[in-house]
């Protein structure tokens, strides 16, 4: 896999989960300790009560004791933080500058960190006074603030190159500066989702990745975003943007299938409105064709098990129907498919692979444990089974034209095979592509001369090699 050799994501989630319980244990303790000294106590009340800004300014202007409760309150609370930043409220703690002790100005200072959003830094929050007062006074307290970027022009972007480089997380890398900051704090979330994105621009999507298993495991995609978008959408564009083939690893489709639903599915459904009605047409499209070769996958499965067990013949003639499934998908020519699977493959398939995303089968029935799937590619409508049925094709226009309709679960074997064919030829006296899979290989043929008509793609990826020989001097 072609992951960033800086980083690693993998060990996230255990140290989020150790971090955070150490880091509301500590609170809880400093807190038990301030609220022992009364003056403290008084004001960490005063302030809970949520007083109005005028009131707190009043209050903090003629009891300059209270800044460390105020303090402590910005630094563990970032509800209270929103509530009350902005210049004027901190214009009163300047004032009040040549009183406050090294604790009152590392949390200060941890709650301004805690809080950065993006790469605005104290001087465009207008707190470039406090920082050189600070520094000035604790020199010490920030030098690892600096070291690290948190107190640069650019504070997120340059903390993520610092823990890239260090191979480390945000946690991990401020909990070595004896700073404490919530995991669950703003900086954290940022740094987080940026490290993300730029492992994910750095993945190879054939092979498996931890990645995928930590962005679940964390909850990631319910990260809030500004405005009115999550983390989720930002991850489902990053990914899809990358998809550069169909053939992706299972556990990224995976991802975005169970977290986001299938995209096939009713567009009014919950999940759809949530997710889905946010992203481009485009990249939707091609996350179809990408979940269309996973079908083709499962269908193909179901086909070899009957190989192995059918007749030789049967055998003989998988590798040939798989090449030309595979072989269209490989080329980017298959826009949108779905199985249709009997109930006891669908109730086999989720025993076993309790990952897979189902919502979008139909349920076949009086096929005798045969399966189904239909393609479209381009303008052409493929519907191929397992066992001996015929694969057939039609170009244009299709009698049923509801296949794609996920309200409609419930389907007929019949209906779909023999029932459509002779429906078609009635409708438009035209008579479909219909061939079986004789062994001599000749519905290859016909079946590759049938798409030519109105695909472009390269009819060797549709062979296999023997019957490249066959086509070229037979």
């Amino acid at each position: 896999m072609k992951i960033n050799s800086t980083f690693t994501a993998a060990k996230w989630a255990d140290s989020m989960k150790i971090w955070e319980k150490n880091t509301s244990s500590l609170e809880e303790i400093i807190l038990g300790v301030y609220k022992s000294i009364p003056s403290f106590n008084t004001h960490y009340n005063y302030f809970r009560k949520s007083p109005s800004k005028n009131e707190l300014d009043k209050y903090i202007t003629l009891n300059t004791d209270s800044i460390l409760a105020f303090t402590f309150l910005l630094q563990s609370d970032h509800y209270f933080y929103d509530q009350y930043f902005d210049s004027y409220i901190f214009s009163s703690i300047l004032k009040s500058s040549s009183t406050l002790d090294e604790r009152a100005y590392k949390m200060l200072f941890s709650a301004l960190i805690s809080n950065y959003t993006n790469d605005i830094n104290l001087y465009d929050l207008g707190l470039d006074e406090l920082y050189k007062e600070s520094i000035k006074r604790f020199n010490k307290l920030f030098e690892p603030l600096e070291k690290c970027g948190l107190l640069s022009k650019y504070p997120i972007t340059n903390f993520k190159e610092f823990c890239k480089k260090k191979n480390t997380t945000p946690i991990e890398t401020i909990r070595k500066f004896n700073i404490t900051i919530a995991p669950n704090s703003k900086l954290v979330r940022e740094v987080t989702k940026s490290l993300i994105i730029d492992e994910i621009n750095s993945t190879d999507f054939s092979f498996f990745s931890e990645l995928s298993e930590n962005i679940v495991k964390q909850n990631m995609f319910n990260w809030e975003e500004d405005g009115t978008e999550l983390f989720g959408h930002t991850i489902i564009r990053s990914v899809l943007n990358k998809f550069s083939k169909v053939d992706i690893h299972e556990s990224w489709v995976n991802l975005i299938l169970n977290q986001a639903s299938d995209p096939r599915t009713a567009k009014n459904s919950k999940l759809y409105l949530k997710w889905w009605s946010r992203i481009d047409d485009k990249l939707i499209s091609r996350f179809v064709q990408v979940i269309s070769h996973g079908d083709i996958l499962i269908f193909l499965n179901a086909l070899s098990d009957f190989a192995k067990h059918g007749d030789k013949e049967m055998a003989r003639m998988f590798d040939s129907r798989k090449r030309l499934l595979v072989g269209l998908s490989l080329q980017n020519l298959i826009n949108e498919s779905r199985l249709f699977l009997p109930l006891s493959v669908i109730e086999y398939l989720k025993k076993e692979r309790p990952g897979l995303n189902l919502d979008f089968v139909g349920i076949l029935n009086g096929s005798y444990g045969k399966s189904l799937i239909y393609l479209k590619a381009g303008n052409t409508h493929i519907i191929e089974g397992s066992h001996n049925c015929k694969i057939r094709m039609y170009k244009d226009k299709l009698v049923r034209e509801d296949l794609l309709d996920s309200k409609i679960k419930q389907w007929e074997y019949d209906q779909l095979t023999v029932g459509m064919e002779k429906r078609h030829y009635i409708k438009f006296l035209e008579e479909p592509f219909a061939k079986a899979h004789d062994k001599n290989g000749k519905w290859k043929i016909q079946a590759i001369t049938f798409l030519k008509k109105s695909l472009e793609f390269k009819p060797e990826q549709l062979m296999t090699e023997k019957e490249i020989s066959s086509f070229r001097y037979g």
